[in-house]
């Protein structure tokens, strides 16, 4: 009878110590949980699907706010009917939206970007270049164009090329002539190796003026559209004296059928340095046929007190592609 008492005893002196430990260790953790945190939602949690989140009112925005000091939040605007987020969002994975994806300021994308369409409402860089977009679309036909600065601008395609003849002295197929019957001078033809031109050199005895004429026949290609607009007919000359009295120099042209062209700056060509004049006229007058023959006449001039150089013709036209 004795033993038994005794082991009840210490059975339950056992098991209330027991008990002071649980209450003791749950205290501990109660205080502990305290100190960590002071959110005390007042929201209900059922454990087995977790429901509803809603301010009461249903007019102001749902918001759930992380740490005091850290004021994170993620918010439900109502107004605008979409979620806020205070701080950036990291996706580990993929991203789908069904919808239209709005970015209001700049997007930086480090991988691939596919997607049905894409509007940029601002500057466009790539590759750390940035481009300015026209704000409309372009005619049929056209090409975007650089400024140099990234100003991209529609640009029609040119259906049309250059081209050109060069006639150098002693000119392809030219024919000489004079003009008057006392004529008196001689015509050879040098080199100025300093300038690096070749050139036809007029020189006279005689007091008078005398002239002598230097014709050529030029084919115009097949592809022959029109007379280049700023430099139709460019001509390369020099005098021994800057008197057109002295010595002069002119050059005139018939079309594809054989009538004067009227031309502008050809006439009284008198410089005592190389000067090449541009000169005008075929591109506003006159009929030019593909594969047509345009004849030019240069007419030099001089006195015993001069003389006359002629150098280079260049013809200068537009071709249809």
């Amino acid at each position: 009878m004795h033993t038994n008492s005794s082991h009840r005893t210490l059975k339950n002196a056992l098991t209330l110590v027991g008990v002071a430990v649980v209450f003791s260790l749950a205290g501990r953790a109660a205080m502990q949980m305290a100190d960590a945190s002071s959110w005390s939602p007042t929201l209900l949690v059922n454990t087995e699907s977790f429901q509803t989140i809603d301010p009461g009112d249903g007019t102001t925005n749902i918001e759930l706010r992380f740490g005091t000091n850290l004021n994170a939040t993620m918010m439900y605007d109502r107004s605008n009917s979409r979620f806020d987020f205070s701080k950036s969002v990291y996706i580990h994975g993929d991203l789908t939206a069904t919808g239209s994806l709005t970015i209001l300021k700049n997007a930086v994308i480090k991988g691939n970007l596919s997607g049905a369409s894409l509007t940029v409402g601002g500057p466009l860089t790539l590759n750390g270049v940035a481009y300015t977009m026209p704000t409309s679309h372009g005619s049929n036909g056209t090409y975007l164009k650089e400024n140099g600065s990234g100003a991209l601008t529609w640009t029609a395609i040119s259906t049309t090329g250059s081209g050109s003849a060069s006639l150098q002295p002693i000119y392809p197929n030219a024919v000489y002539f004079s003009s008057g019957a006392a004529l008196v001078g001689q015509l050879t033809n040098l080199y100025d190796s300093t300038n690096k031109e070749n050139y036809y050199h007029w020189t006279s005895t005689s007091s008078a003026f005398n002239t002598y004429w230097i014709a050529v026949r030029v084919r115009l290609p097949a592809n022959f559209s029109s007379w280049d607009t700023v430099k139709p007919i460019e001509f390369r000359y020099r005098t021994a004296t800057s008197s057109s009295s002295d010595n002069a120099m002119r050059l005139d042209m018939l079309d594809t059928s054989g009538n004067p062209v009227t031309l502008t700056g050809n006439g009284g060509l008198a410089a005592v340095s190389w000067t090449t004049a541009t000169i005008t006229g075929p591109e506003a007058g006159g009929t030019f046929a593909k594969n047509g023959v345009v004849t030019i006449y240069v007419k030099i001039g001089t006195t015993s007190a001069g003389s006359s150089d002629a150098g280079f013709i260049n013809l200068n036209w537009h071709t249809s592609n």
